[in-house]
């Protein structure tokens, strides 16, 4: 499905310039077509969109850092709302579900579906400081969009302020603060990193991820 969604948003760029081609009355060649069209694709859409993904996940954090400091039915409310602004922002990237975010396996770590409800329970419940290399190291299911969900609204979506432990707490801001530093890993790996570039010059030489245009 991912792959179809791929191809669906490449498809809907390449209707949209041919468009505006024809409506320009220029005439251009196809591999020109192409580099323009993921070039576009590159910059506008799947760069933009981490980038926007990543500063929704600032967003959150702070957001979920105010529940955290004072934890009362507002500031929950704003985490919440934080939290679904983020998991918009990620399902529409979820088209293009190819390069580092697929080759740095940050999509599993993200958005790993279903939660084991009982070994969450059980990290709760062991004492572990949640620190960065301890929320890294745990399963992929025990971290990302969906374990957040799970503090915010508890499991059947009845929680309220005063239900949260302070085991919670620091849970919910570890994982929060690992969300943020995948979301920056692929931004960067777009922009800083260049992968953006790799893809705007398909088919040129020396480029060994996209020999050709075809291929990208």
């Amino acid at each position: 499905m991912n792959q179809q969604k791929k191809f669906c948003i490449l498809s809907i760029a390449l209707l949209g310039f041919v468009a505006c081609t024809k409506s320009s009355g220029g005439n251009i060649d196809t591999d020109t077509l192409n580099k323009n069209i993921l070039s576009d694709v590159s910059s506008i859409v799947i760069t933009t969109s981490y980038e926007d993904m990543y500063a929704k996940s600032t967003s959150l954090s702070s957001a979920v850092a105010a529940l955290i400091g004072s934890t009362n039915s507002t500031n929950l409310t704003n985490a919440r709302q934080a939290w679904k602004n983020m998991r918009m922002t990620w399902e529409q990237s979820e088209a293009w579900l190819f390069g580092p975010v697929s080759a740095n396996d940050i999509d599993p770590r993200i958005d790993t579906w279903p939660v084991d409800f009982n070994a969450l329970n059980a990290e709760l419940a062991n004492g572990h400081a949640f620190t960065p290399d301890y929320i890294d190291g745990l399963a992929e299911d025990l971290k990302g969009f969906h374990p957040i969900e799970y503090l915010l609204w508890g499991q059947n979506g009845t929680k309220v302020a005063a239900d949260f432990t302070d085991r919670e707490k620091e849970y919910l801001q570890a994982l929060t603060d690992n969300l943020t530093k995948l979301s920056e890993e692929v931004k960067d790996s777009w922009t800083t990193g260049g992968y953006a570039h790799i893809l705007k010059t398909a088919g040129d030489q020396g480029n060994t991820s996209y020999p050709s245009i075809q291929s990208a």
